[in-house]
């Protein structure tokens, strides 16, 4: 199974911020993120079931705007990198340490965004192992 993250949403739009993890799932228009040990259960103890008495534990509507997934590699602490976490990272061509967010290629890449002239530059073996983790793009300021 694909691996998804994506930030709880909340009714009253409360400040919040709570990732949950699993696989994603689209129900008329709404982004649902169901966990690992999400169960299919029923009401009651009746000897048929109908569609109406069955509900799914660990089915958890998430924002849209956060959901992303993981690229299957670990930042130098050894924390999972998902798409939309910031990286800062050391890049042979530049004095300074980069920062940049994860993206996703077409190409089916996992990149950070590279401020030079070329654009995108592919998560390689040796980048990788300078990349930590220093927020996400969904984090709140202040």
């Amino acid at each position: 199974m694909r691996q998804y993250r994506g930030m709880v949403k909340f009714e009253d739009d409360c400040d919040i911020q709570r990732w949950v993890y699993g696989d994603k799932c689209t129900v008329e228009g709404k982004v649902y993120i169901i966990l690992d040990d999400a169960e299919f259960c029923h009401y009651g103890n009746r000897t048929t079931i109908s569609d109406t008495d069955l509900y799914i534990t660990g089915f958890i509507e998430v924002r849209p705007d956060t959901v992303g997934q993981s690229t299957g590699l670990k930042d130098k602490n050894g924390k999972e990198i998902w798409e939309g976490d910031i990286v800062e990272y050391d890049y042979e061509f530049l004095d300074d340490k980069q920062r940049q967010a994860v993206h996703w290629s077409t190409d089916g890449y996992w990149i950070p965004l590279v401020v030079v002239e070329y654009g995108y530059n592919a998560i390689d073996s040796y980048h990788k192992n300078t990349f930590e983790i220093i927020g996400t793009i969904h984090d709140k300021e202040g």
